[in-house]
């Protein structure tokens, strides 16, 4: 009995559409003799507090994952689930309802979307005008902004943090060394000016060239970009953070 309820339960199970555009890991797939329960697994908190009611319902995130889910193994098994389930770290299983319908235009939705996509990246890897092409899948915001990699190349990541004058964007400068100054405990502090000819420092820099290989060929006079620094965006005076790194960048390049 207990081998049996074992082979009925799969774990981290892929499951895409035939034509292979829409899939997704499915946390638990247990098959019954009334069908198949879908299972997904979440360690954060999965209800949403509707305040006016002082009452809570799944987020709203959550159900649209496994109702995906739901319709992607039907696409693959020609049959759907009997159930659908959230599981949190503590407390019981929490039932998603759902219908066959619903399900499927989600999915129909998810594949327009893709479509719209890779048609607006195939329209600019053909076009001969950047300009027109530049901010068109940016989406500028501190809270998209600060993880992300692709910070130091984005014209609209820099664009969008000049003209909004928050200090909650990440700790990114741009600007001319106007001091550089190697320190006795073999650490560096930098004075950058900025286009606004605004006066920033960076303290307690790593001078090695291992950690920071722009040190060997910037000194005064030439423009740098450093991103992931700690400190006040208001106050500009800033320190190393470990995942500080130094550019040696022309200003007209950026």
């Amino acid at each position: 009995m207990i081998e049996a309820e074992r082979r009925s339960r799969r774990f981290e199970t892929w499951i895409e559409t035939n034509d292979g555009l829409v899939g997704g890991t499915i946390d638990e797939i247990q098959e019954s003799d009334a069908g198949a329960v879908l299972r997904d697994y979440k360690s954060g908190y999965i209800m949403t507090a509707e305040l006016e009611r002082g009452a809570t319902e799944i987020d709203r995130k959550y159900s649209l994952q496994l109702k995906l889910y739901a319709a992607l193994f039907a696409s693959k098994y020609q049959r759907w689930p009997v159930r659908i389930e959230i599981v949190p770290l503590q407390g019981p299983a929490q039932v998603v309802p759902f219908n066959p319908s619903e399900c499927e235009a989600l999915l129909n939705q998810a594949v327009s979307i893709l479509n719209e996509l890779n048609r607006r990246i195939n329209r600019q890897l053909r076009s001969t005008d950047q300009a027109a092409n530049d901010g068109e899948f940016a989406n500028p915001t501190p809270a998209n902004c600060r993880f992300c990699l692709f910070r130091p190349s984005c014209k609209s990541y820099r664009a969008s943090r000049e003209l909004s004058g928050s200090t909650d964007w990440p700790r990114d400068i741009w600007g001319t060394v106007s001091e550089f100054r190697l320190l006795g405990n073999g650490r560096l502090t930098l004075a950058i000016t900025d286009r606004d000819k605004k006066t920033i420092r960076v303290r307690g820099l790593t001078a090695t060239s291992k950690r920071h290989p722009a040190v060997e060929v910037i000194r005064e006079g030439e423009d740098v970009a450093i991103f992931n620094l700690r400190g006040k965006i208001d106050r500009g005076d800033f320190t190393e953070s470990q995942s500080t790194v130094i550019y040696s960048v022309p200003m007209k390049t950026l």
